[in-house]
């Protein structure tokens, strides 16, 4: 739905437009089941070729973005190539590069200098993921610094402050994991906030 509506629009700014709405959904792919998320790219993948066309830098960095997802590792490494290295969405396409060859410093090395080059706007969600990774390797301190980066960077970003409380909640830490969850749920209604305040009415012994 978002190809075609970009489709649809021939005025003003129509490079920054397809990309505009190919970041969209590569966003809306991401929360879909894996077969789901192949096909919505596969569909959506011409609005940034159509952007990239023009030479414009952004679509070029989305288009690796769109390889790496879709597994044509090879692809993204001859896009990014041709990137700078201080580019926010090409550091987020060579992270995920070095991830799923198993790269684990350099992936989070990447991932780190997304959130530094990212604009305001994005930074928040960058340090988020970026926690989440940490998380993945077990190096909890670590995600907890980027997850409060990620809340003083952005107050409004509820999936982080949800994050900072479940790791109090691994934490045994409940009194804290309640207040950071309750930051959260202050902000949007979400699925996982709500499942996390049942368990805490109730909470495991220490």
């Amino acid at each position: 739905a978002l190809a075609r509506l970009a489709d649809c629009h021939g005025a003003g700014d129509q490079s920054r437009l397809w990309t505009t709405y190919a970041v969209l959904a590569l966003k809306a792919c991401y929360c879909q089941g894996e077969l789901y998320s192949r096909a919505g790219l596969r569909q959506a993948r011409f609005l940034t070729e159509r952007a990239a066309a023009d030479g414009n830098i952004d679509a070029r960095a989305v288009d690796a973005l769109y390889s790496v997802r879709l597994g044509e590792v090879e692809n993204a490494d001859r896009q990014l190539a041709e990137l700078p290295p201080d580019h926010w969405r090409a550091c987020q396409a060579r992270a995920l590069v070095y991830r799923l060859r198993g790269d684990r410093e350099r992936a989070i090395a990447a991932l780190d200098a997304a959130a530094d080059f990212a604009p305001a706007a994005a930074r928040s969600g960058v340090l988020n993921t970026l926690g989440n990774w940490l998380c993945h390797y077990r190096r909890e301190e670590e995600a907890m610094d980027a997850y409060m980066a990620a809340t003083e960077d952005n107050p409004l970003n509820a999936w982080a402050w949800q994050n900072v409380s479940l790791l109090h909640f691994d934490r045994r830490e409940i009194e804290e994991s309640r207040i950071t969850n309750q930051r959260a749920l202050g902000i949007t209604e979400f699925q996982a906030a709500r499942d996390l305040a049942k368990l805490l009415e109730h909470p495991p012994a220490a």
